[in-house]
């Protein structure tokens, strides 16, 4: 049976009071919406409570078991579909009724409202299926002024929907299913499990159990670990990682993470119980309800208010799934192998078939050179993408018809040396390192680098402000012949960056971790959308030396150069030169060239 075991052995402290000052985000879970009685949700409260009251009780206390075979979605493109979600793919990020979501969904994540459905034409084939969702519309206590990028309050609004499974008569999302095959399981929820030790989200996890798993703790949490049988021993991996994730959300009871009031063991189990289910389910995984819950069956029948408890329990288990999922790309943790299948199966849908693809051969054949001798640009905004035929807008042409439509233009100096080259065409440098080694000065003499091209620039100094007497030192590193071409700025939003795309040719950022409310996944979309832009990022360093903020900004770029201290400087990754050569950010000069 599972548990938490209280470690007594330890030297008492003084226990760690748990933060029940923190007032919930008001786009946090179910605090604060069934507070709320603003016009227009009163009556919806009251409906959406009982509805999801019911979808908990079904997920405790009856066989909660959907066909399922160890897999992942994924869209016509090949990205992986994590999340439930609207059928134009906005992801529902809030988390208050994924329990009833996952109730009333089979393999597809898509669900559409009823008022967009019969907008559309369609019918529903199961009306048993029909759920709800909850969004909300942000509000502001001043309608004119509406700068700050967060409401002061949002308005809950529930809208019925089904999955679109249950739907007929309208175009539906594609969605591919990928099995997992040999070890790829394992390696996901490893890759997961090393993003929460990362962010210091989760304590010490060790595997010395012979029949039991706890997570443990002194008395003031000075220590505490989660204590695991081996996973060989786990019959199968679903019920491995569904007891791991169980253990974790315990976890989080500690103050210095998330922080709760003392609960009886119960409730605890409750909350670490939907805490894993929901983990399981934004991760595309199966869940396995742990067997020892049986014992709830009776803790029903004695609970004074088992609604309220119930309530109480999935709010804190939301809270829970959404601080340990907060941030993690899930797209980058899944397997390589795994991704390139997804790609490969989508291909064939997106590359002209025999029907489609004659009329383009018959076109080619009547003016064979005029078309490319005359407009080189149609052959491809995108020639290093030539060979991923029918992927996006690419224009899909033969070799021999192939033409750059950007070139590669060489740097000067012993820094142009390090970096070798550049083209305007989606060209990205990452920049990290060791605090104190020089970053931010090696940024700066690369802000020199792309001015002395006569390039207009932009420098975000988000660590150090434009107006302090310390921004007078990266001045320095940039020639003043230089500086006539370079703007400064600390704005900090997506939208004013998304601006100076459309005003400058490059754009030098201390550091990216800075940007307020920016996603991982934002780096190559506005690279992409963008390509024109170069781009010019520190990001800060994890502990085991990658770019902080996932390893997907190591993968969209176009180098990757790490600092020491001392000021060494190398590529670790160059698609435009070899990564032989270090460059000293201090003497501004190559110090080895092993070429």
């Amino acid at each position: 049976m599972l548990a938490i075991v209280l470690n007594q052995k330890k030297k008492k402290k003084k226990p760690i009071k748990a933060r029940q000052t923190k007032k919930p985000s008001p786009f946090c879970i179910l605090k604060g919406i069934f507070e709320q009685s603003l016009d227009g949700w009163k009556d919806d409260k009251e409906k959406f409570k009982l509805e999801l009251l019911n979808d908990i009780k079904t997920f405790l206390f009856t066989k909660w078991k959907k066909p399922w075979v160890p897999s992942l979605l994924f869209d016509e493109k090949g990205n992986v579909l994590s999340g439930f979600r609207n059928v134009n793919g906005r992801v529902y990020k809030n988390l208050t009724n994924i329990i009833s979501l996952a109730a009333n969904s089979n393999n597809s994540p898509f669900f559409i409202t009823l008022k967009k459905l019969a907008s559309l034409g369609g019918e529903i084939t199961d009306p048993s299926k029909r759920t709800s969702v909850v969004s909300y519309i942000p509000m502001w206590k001043d309608p004119e002024n509406k700068t700050p990028r967060k409401p002061d309050y949002v308005l809950p609004k529930m809208h019925k929907a089904i999955n679109i499974e249950y739907v007929k008569g309208i175009k539906k999302p594609v969605v591919k299913t990928q099995v997992f095959e040999k070890l790829e399981l394992n390696q996901y929820v490893e890759n997961f499990i090393q993003e929460l030790k990362k962010r210091k989200r989760i304590p010490k996890l060790i595997y010395d159990q012979a029949d039991s798993c706890h997570y443990k703790h002194s008395l003031g949490y000075g220590s505490e670990s989660i204590h695991m049988v081996k996973i060989d021993t786990f019959k199968k991996i679903e019920f491995y990682y569904s007891v791991l994730f169980h253990e974790i959300t315990h976890s989080t009871m500690n103050p210095k993470r998330l922080g709760r009031e003392k609960l009886d063991r119960p409730n605890e189990e409750l909350v670490a119980e939907i805490g894993a289910m929901i983990i399981c389910e934004e991760m595309g995984l199966q869940y396995t309800k742990d067997n020892s819950l049986n014992y709830l069956n009776s803790w029903l029948k004695q609970a004074k208010n088992v609604d309220e408890s119930l309530l109480k329990a999935y709010s804190l288990a939301s809270d829970s799934a959404e601080y340990l999922l907060k941030d993690i790309d899930l797209e980058s943790l899944v397997p390589e192998s795994m991704q390139k299948r997804a790609i490969e199966v989508s291909k064939p849908s997106e590359t002209p078939g025999k029907k489609n693809s004659t009329k383009p051969r018959e076109r080619k054949s009547k003016k064979p050179e005029k078309k490319t001798t005359k407009k080189p640009k149609s052959v491809s905004e995108k020639p290093e993408q030539l060979t991923l035929l029918g992927h996006g807008d690419n224009t899909v042409v033969k070799l021999s018809q192939w033409k750059p439509s950007t070139e590669i233009i060489p740097l000067k100096g012993q820094l142009g040396q390090l970096l070798g080259g550049y083209e305007r065409n989606q060209f990205a440098v990452v920049l990290r390192g060791e605090k104190g080694a020089g970053k931010t000065r090696m940024l700066c003499q690369m802000i020199n680098l792309f001015a002395l091209e006569k390039l207009n620039g932009l420098f975000l100094s988000l660590e150090v402000s434009p107006e302090s007497e310390l921004f007078g030192n990266y001045i320095s590193y940039i020639s003043k012949s230089a500086r006539k071409y370079v703007a400064v700025s600390s704005s900090n939003t997506i939208e004013e960056l998304e601006e100076y795309c459309k005003k400058y040719d490059f754009i030098a950022i201390d550091s990216w971790g800075k940007l307020k409310d920016v996603a991982q996944e934002d780096f190559m979309r506005l690279i992409e959308k963008y390509p024109n832009v170069i781009w010019l990022c520190i990001f800060q360093s994890t502990t085991n030396g990658t770019a902080r903020g996932g390893i997907m900004s190591e993968y969209d770029s176009s180098m990757v150069i790490q600092v020491v201290r001392g000021g060494d400087a190398q590529c670790e990754k160059n698609r435009y030169n070899s990564c032989d050569k270090v460059y000293n950010v201090f003497t501004k000069k190559i110090i080895k060239d092993e070429n």
